[in-house]
């Protein structure tokens, strides 16, 4: 249906905006994205502020290396399901692309 190719299209789009806003309640399926709209700027700031303050309290260093994703699903390669290997490495595809 409809619904389902616009999601694959948005989901799996080649890129994707540096930030997103939407109004999750009156647009469920995240289809507008408001980052840009001069409306909700100070929203958009607030909400920077509050993931620079989240980051700074729990010391995240940011995206894992490839050494440690690859270290983390080691033991999740080799046991026959192809869809976790398609999955890592569908993952892996989206991190080179900076996904």
């Amino acid at each position: 249906n409809a619904l389902d190719d616009l999601s694959e299209k948005l989901l799996f789009s080649p890129t994707r905006p540096k930030e997103e806003l939407y109004r999750w309640q009156e647009d469920i399926w995240q289809i507008r994205n408001l980052a840009d709209d001069p409306g909700h700027r100070d929203r958009l700031v607030e909400m920077r502020r509050q993931l620079d303050e989240w980051i700074f309290r729990t010391n995240d260093k940011g995206p894992e290396s490839d050494t440690m994703y690859d270290s983390d699903m080691k033991v999740y390669l080799g046991r026959g399901n192809p869809e976790v290997e398609e999955n890592i490495a569908l993952m892996k595809q989206w991190a080179n692309e900076g996904k």
